[in-house]
């Protein structure tokens, strides 16, 4: 398997998976710091939410630095 660049911080990574952010794929790292976003309870829960309601597409696009 080869590795994938984290779209957050560049840095090569053997898996990565969707913030709940954004539409970022992320490394491990990346997505350990985002539990901290201070959104990212309410942005967890709206995706449940969405994906509940049949909406598979839905982005809250919030910025993360």
């Amino acid at each position: 398997m080869s590795n994938a660049e984290c779209n957050r911080c560049r840095k090569d990574a053997q898996f990565l998976s969707m913030s709940f952010l954004n539409t970022q794929m992320c490394c491990d790292d990346c997505l350990a710091k985002e539990r901290d976003h201070p959104k990212y309870k309410a942005a967890k829960e709206e995706e449940a939410r969405q994906v509940r309601a049949g909406n598979y597409n839905y982005n809250p696009n919030i910025t993360v630095s």
